[in-house]
Formats: structure tokens, sequence, C-alpha cells
């Protein structure tokens, strides 16, 4: 599950994905980053894994941040995973990459996307909208 608001410790990427997952290996760990589109960033900071992030996240971008918490989710090597609202708060760049990083894993594991962007909503495969208090389902394959 990724919530809307990310929440990180104040400590390092490495003992925030520990958290996520404490038996992951640190090839664990890169697997998750790349899988989240954050590897190559994290890689060229001096202390790699064991930069902090600050409290809450606060010495990051939020783009980061968001990737981060990705690969926090990905790190459990979940079947589904659940993302509410989860670029909600980003920028247009880093809502795009995020969103390719999600497409990149369709097919992989299953996703479910709480949204209220429809461009997010276009992604899916099937879509349930809740309209005045009545679901409605949509094959994002067919034409509107």
């Amino acid at each position: 599950y990724m919530p809307q608001e990310v929440f990180l410790f104040n400590t390092s990427i490495r003992n925030n994905l520990l958290w996520a997952n404490s038996a992951a290996t640190e090839q664990d760990m890169w697997d998750a980053l790349k899988l989240a589109n954050v590897h190559e960033h994290i890689n060229n900071l001096e202390k790699k894994l064991d930069t902090p992030v600050g409290d809450r996240g606060t010495r990051i971008s939020g783009g980061q941040r968001q990737r981060i918490a990705l690969a926090m989710a990905l790190i459990r090597k979940p079947s589904l995973l659940i993302l509410d609202e989860a670029t909600n708060e980003l920028d247009e760049l880093n809502e795009r990459e995020i969103l390719n990083t999600i497409a990149g894993l369709k097919h992989k594991i299953t996703i479910i996307i709480i949204t209220h962007n429809l461009s997010t909503m276009l992604m899916a495969d099937n879509a349930l909208i809740i309209k005045e208090e009545e679901i409605h389902t949509w094959d994002t394959n067919q034409t509107m």
C-alpha cells in the first residue's frame, strides 16, 4: 500500500527500506529502487543507501520521496499493490515519471490505483467509477 502522503523515517534510505522488509538484502534494495526508477539517483549520492532522508523525507525532493516510498512497497514483493492518490502532490514531470514506473510494473503484479486524475485512470485495464453513490465499470480499452 502506498498512501497519498508518504512518510519516511528520519534515517537513511537503507533503514527506510529495511523497515519495509527487515529481511531484505542489499540486492533486494537495489532491485526495488530500480523498479521504482530511483536507483540511478541514489547511486550518484555520496552515501548512496546510507544517505539520510530527513524528517519525513525533507532532505529529498517530492518525486524522490514518492519513488522511495514506492520502492518500500515493492521491496515486500507484493502480488497486489494499492496506490492511493500516489501522484496527487507531484509536479507534472515527477507525476509522469512515477506513472511510467507504474506502467512498467503492469502485468508483473496486480495494481489498484485510487485516483481523481483521468490520465492516471487511462493507464488501467479496467476502471470503477464512483459517482453519486453508484459504481460504474469502464473498460479503458474502449472509446469514451
